[in-house]
């Protein structure tokens, strides 16, 4: 480019399948002597694009408990025409209990999945999941994860400890300087 001209710099960021709140950032490099790089950062909160083809949404993907938090929600919300039905699949979790309508969800509307963790706190994390059958026009399943978080879960492991070395020099004798 000549001195004084200028150009559109077009960045594309591809999401693909992340889905957490992410940053990232972009180096421009050009022979301006009074600014030879130029950094662009770009931060983002990427949420999973609802599945279309199914006539509801449920939110959150994932639920947690603590032991300050032992409660939790799911709100499932019908995006559909037509009326939809909940029911649970298998049986609850020992220490796991929720309440939900079995009254059916109409067209616009939603409903919520009250959680309550009841259930003692394990040392190690302790993961499972519940899975619920919707029904209406036709018949599907959706499956949400949990995590009890654990009282004293494995930590990370922790970072090697570099030792510094000691690098006196070495006296030498007036022999030995004359010898070499």
């Amino acid at each position: 480019m000549a001195p004084g001209d200028s150009t559109v710099v077009e960045l594309t960021f591809k999401t693909r399948t992340y889905k957490t709140k992410l940053s990232k950032s972009a180096t421009i490099h050009s022979n301006d002597l009074t600014q030879s790089q130029v950094r662009i950062r770009v931060s983002a909160q990427v949420d999973a694009a609802p599945d279309t083809t199914l006539p509801y949404t449920h939110t959150p993907d994932k639920l947690e408990f603590t032991q300050d938090d032992k409660k939790s929600e799911l709100v499932f919300a019908n995006t559909g025409d037509q009326k939809l039905y909940l029911t649970q699949v298998g049986d609850t979790y020992d220490g796991l209990s929720m309440k939900f309508s079995d009254k059916p969800i109409k067209p616009g509307k939603e409903t919520k999945i009250k959680f309550n963790w009841k259930g003692e706190f394990e040392k190690e994390n302790f993961e499972r999941s519940v899975t619920f059958v919707v029904t209406g026009s036709g018949s599907t399943r959706f499956t949400v994860p949990f995590v009890v978080e654990g009282t004293d879960p494995t930590p990370p492991p922790k970072k090697p400890v570099r030792k510094k070395i000691d690098r006196k020099p070495v006296e030498t004798t007036t022999e030995e300087k004359q010898s070499k």
